[in-house]
């Protein structure tokens, strides 16, 4: 959806092995919800079950944080925010 949505496949990194080989599936949804205030939502689908599957879940609950704050960054904004939003999504707020 032309400036609310943006979807594309995504793959563990080369760590993972066997998993790597596995596509999942990234939305960003974005909203303004006030003057100079986005808000953003990832969703990461597509993560599988096991060990290694939980490890790569590990890892991007790790990354998607710092992705987010370097976007904001280059956005011209600031990450002001973040909360959990489930197993397999994020919501941030940038200013």
């Amino acid at each position: 959806i032309p400036h609310r949505m943006l979807a594309f496949t995504w793959n563990a990194p080369p760590q993972f092995g066997e998993v790597r080989n596995e596509r999942s599936l990234v939305v960003i949804e974005m909203e303004e919800i006030a003057h100079d205030l986005v808000r953003v939502r990832l969703t990461h689908h597509g993560f599988g079950e096991g060990a290694e599957w939980d490890a790569v879940y590990e890892y991007f609950t790790a990354a998607w944080p710092r992705v987010m704050d370097w976007v904001g960054g280059s956005l011209g904004g600031s990450l002001s925010g973040w909360r959990e939003g489930g197993q397999q999504g994020w919501v941030y707020l940038i200013t």
